[in-house]
């Protein structure tokens, strides 16, 4: 399912996306122990971010457990960490 999530993030934003270790587990932990359908819940995750990730510009983005667990917060650290680089 994760593979398949990547894909069609891939196919609706030119984004590539991987994910950690502790993004997996973290995933299927959720899957096992919530009952949760991983698609849904990283489109539902993520839903957004690929705009921030699109004005600076970053076309393959790492994803963690902390960005799972708070999408917004991460990616803006992303962006700002960017713009730093960029400046």
């Amino acid at each position: 399912p994760l593979e398949n999530f990547v894909a069609q993030f891939y196919g609706s934003t030119g984004i590539q996306l991987s994910f950690t270790p502790d993004a997996v587990d973290f995933l299927a932990e959720k899957m096992s122990a919530d009952g949760v359908d991983i698609v849904p819940f990283c489109w539902d995750r993520l839903n957004g971010c690929d705009r921030l990730l699109e004005i600076i510009g970053l076309k393959e983005v790492e994803i963690s457990a902390e960005t799972l667990m708070n999408p917004m917060k991460e990616i803006a650290a992303m962006v700002n960490k960017q713009k730093a680089k960029d400046s």
